[in-house]
């Protein structure tokens, strides 16, 4: 039998693992949950574990610096991914880290997770018996599967077979978020398989190219080139290949499609280097058109290079706009312009658009979208080089930022909302457990103890001790109506540590005692 833990913030989710297989009957022993890393590393410092489930994004501590942690200290679990669809670099570093397979959140199934069990199982079987475990080579995967593998960091690139100059082409659906509702929970099925099938009906993909995907919402074209042809020629045969399939997935499927293509490569590293690459300038569309198809090197509006290099200069400025400081912000906006007026005007521009684009990836950090501040994409390089003087370019700018600041605050109080929500949901699911603190839920939502408490009385117009307490005796009174338990056997079930207290607590709000009550109701 193999202890595994479970390691995520939500509830619901570590519940949905608990009853999704038999585990013992599986041969895993579920040894405990942790709401993040660092109680994981307590569990782990406590048990053997062999397995660990975790999820990447939690609060204190996430999944990667887990993995890390779990590395430092000589921990060596089989390590089993939970993601959302958009955390694709995420599950990339933690494959890097010795992550041995992911799951989407949204496609947990009980197949699906019986079936990558089975292998941990074996895997597991081969480590205690000593036996070495041979890799999976090219050679027993098809193409598309090794490109997969490769991509991802679960295979090493060198172990592909590959022509002596290819191209690499990266695809990403936008706005997949929204997208990914009109095809239903089963992704595979409705949206993988389909984009793949259409990506066959062109000619020159099915002859000589190899399509895979990478996540529900990127796909991979791998482009060889034909001996004799000159390298030169790819930039233009690809190019006009991506586009075919970006016009064939927007006709045939209403997606609107990014396609960023790198090229020539002569090797395994080069294929390494240009995938890097090619992640990067993916995020050339929140700057540009979202259909656009661009060749890396070729001629843009944007240097991508220089927005990622713009990531520390503007840090400052990103967290004044992200917290809603306006003292903050007032200082950082007046050094940007500054700065701007100090240069040329086709600098000023080129350097207002490196700021855009960090807005854009303060955003994508957040899983949201830049168009989500005015409802619509904008194509940011066409608005800033129409802007023809400093003084439009400063006050275009001051606006925006204005825009930024008054959605990050409404968001703000909305996100501020929904953790209150989660947290009275964790109560509801855990009101029975008597060691329920205020810190206890201010940790599972991931605020400060003493924010929380103000924030949780302001959103409910209780403390938080009251509500717990009315909430266990209302079902206290529940209990007493459909059943014929014990006043003491009650007050064990919903929290209290001691009938007194329970006794007291419940006079104090029913204005009467729980023996009242029950012959009350009798």
């Amino acid at each position: 039998m193999y202890n595994i833990l479970f390691v995520d913030d939500e509830l619901v989710m570590r519940s949905r693992l608990h009853m999704l297989l038999d585990w013992e009957g599986l041969g895993f022993h579920v040894v405990g949950d942790a709401i993040h890393g660092e109680q994981a590393l307590d569990i782990l410092h406590a048990m053997p574990v062999d397995v660990v489930i975790t999820d990447i994004k939690m609060p204190v501590m996430d999944g990667i610096r887990l993995i890390e942690a779990m590395a430092a200290e000589g921990f060596c679990p089989v390590i089993l991914v939970l993601s959302g669809y958009d955390d694709f670099a995420l599950v990339r570093e933690a494959f890097k880290l010795g992550a041995y397979d992911y799951l989407l959140k949204s496609d947990i199934h009980e197949d699906g997770m019986m079936a990558i069990m089975n292998s941990i199982h074996s895997v597991l079987d081969e480590k205690y018996a000593k036996t070495r475990q041979t890799p999976m080579t090219v050679n027993e995967l098809d193409m598309g599967a090794a490109l997969k593998n490769a991509a991802l960091g679960k295979m090493p690139a060198g172990s592909l077979k590959l022509a002596g100059h290819f191209g690499l082409a990266l695809f990403e659906i936008d706005g997949f978020r929204h997208e990914s509702l009109r095809f239903g929970p089963d992704l595979e099925e409705n949206l993988i398989r389909p984009m793949l099938n259409f990506a066959q009906q062109i000619p020159r993909v099915r002859k000589k190219c190899t399509v895979t995907d990478l996540w529900p919402s990127q796909y991979l074209l791998y482009y060889p080139m034909e001996n004799g042809v000159e390298t030169g020629a790819l930039g233009g045969r690809m190019l006009q290949l991506c586009r075919q399939l970006t016009g064939a997935w927007k006709t045939y499927m209403n997606l609107t499609v990014c396609a960023v293509i790198g090229g020539p490569c002569q090797s395994s590293q080069d294929f390494e280097d240009c995938f890097f690459r090619l992640t990067q300038e993916l995020d050339i569309k929140y700057m540009t058109e979202r259909d656009c198809v661009y060749f890396v090197g070729g001629p843009t509006l944007f240097d991508i290079s220089r927005g990622i290099a713009g990531e520390k200069l503007y840090a400052p400025l990103m967290a004044a706009l992200s917290s809603g400081d306006e003292f903050s912000m007032a200082g950082e906006t007046k050094a940007l312009f500054a700065r701007l007026y100090a240069m040329d005007f086709e600098e000023a521009r080129q350097e207002s658009l490196v700021v855009i684009y960090q807005v854009a990836m303060l955003f994508k950090r957040n899983n949201e979208d830049i168009s989500d501040i005015f409802g619509e994409n904008i194509n940011y390089c066409d608005k800033v080089g129409r802007l023809v003087t400093m003084r439009e370019l400063e006050m275009w700018l001051t606006n925006y930022f204005r825009w930024v600041m008054d959605y990050m605050e409404h968001k703000y109080d909305r996100r501020q909302a929904d953790m209150i929500e989660r947290a009275k949901r964790f109560i509801w699911d855990n009101y029975g457990n008597s060691e329920m603190t205020l810190g206890i839920v201010a940790d599972y939502v991931g605020l400060n103890e003493k924010y929380f408490s103000s924030r949780f009385t302001k959103e409910t117009g209780q403390t938080f001790s009251n509500f717990l307490a009315r909430l266990r005796i209302e079902k206290a009174k529940e209990l007493m109506d459909h059943t014929d338990m014990k006043i003491y056997e009650i007050c064990e079930h919903v929290g209290y540590h001691n009938v007194e207290n329970f006794n007291r607590t419940f006079k104090k709000i029913c204005n009467m005692s729980p023996s009242a009550y029950k012959k009350s109701k009798s």
